[in-house]
């Protein structure tokens, strides 16, 4: 999966207003929610390092990349 928070992030800084706002908004609301539901799994996976360098040491540390090996 990607990082859906650091999706927002992406396209405020890319939109217009009123849109860059909404996507905004968007992004800390979704970031909250990643880190939140976080703890209720056991294992994280994301597809990309430069998504996962977006979260907190504590919680990168936890999440494994999928390797470029495996077909994406």
């Amino acid at each position: 999966m990607d990082s859906f928070s650091q999706g927002m992030n992406k396209r405020a800084k890319s939109s217009f207003f009123p849109f860059s706002m909404i996507f905004r908004m968007e992004n800390i609301r979704l970031r909250k929610y990643e880190t939140n539901i976080f703890p209720y799994f056991d294992r994280h996976i994301i597809i990309s390092e430069q998504d996962r360098e977006t979260f907190s040491e504590e919680i990168k540390d936890k999440i494994s990349v999928i390797p470029k090996w495996c077909g994406y």
